[in-house]
């Protein structure tokens, strides 16, 4: 059995997919630091197990597109950026099998590299990959 594809394509406008559903949102981050980016490895019994992404996650009921992303970040790395510069890029429509999502882009340049604690229920790895 071969896994089903999981690319999707950020577009600017739903119109891209016909019968657009919205079905959550989700924020992500970009953290730099010395020209690099943190990414993470999902673990094996998550949606699209091994794959690397940038820090992020499932927007909770009645929560913000930044609150969404300050608690993920807590809670899949232990990183807490609440005081540092954190800009928005906009947002983008997405679908994967299944999902069709709005993905909310940010980016933040850290002073001091960070420590990473991943949560091993979400996420095996991480790297700091140069740009």
């Amino acid at each position: 059995m071969q896994p089903l594809s999981t690319s999707s394509i950020l577009a600017t406008t739903s119109d891209v997919y016909p019968n657009f559903k919205l079905k959550t949102t989700i924020s992500t981050i970009f953290l730099e630091h010395d020209k690099h980016i943190l990414v993470l490895m999902r673990c094996l019994k998550e949606d699209q197990p091994s794959t690397w992404g940038v820090p992020g996650g499932k927007a909770e009921h009645n929560e913000s597109p930044k609150e969404t992303l300050y608690r993920e970040l807590r809670e899949e790395t232990q990183i807490d950026i609440s005081n540092e510069k954190v800009e928005y890029h906009g947002h983008r429509f997405a679908r994967i099998p299944g999902w069709d999502y709005i993905v909310h882009l940010y980016h933040a340049v850290l002073k001091d590299r960070p420590v990473v604690q991943l949560d091993p229920k979400e996420h095996v790895k991480y790297e700091w990959v140069s740009m």
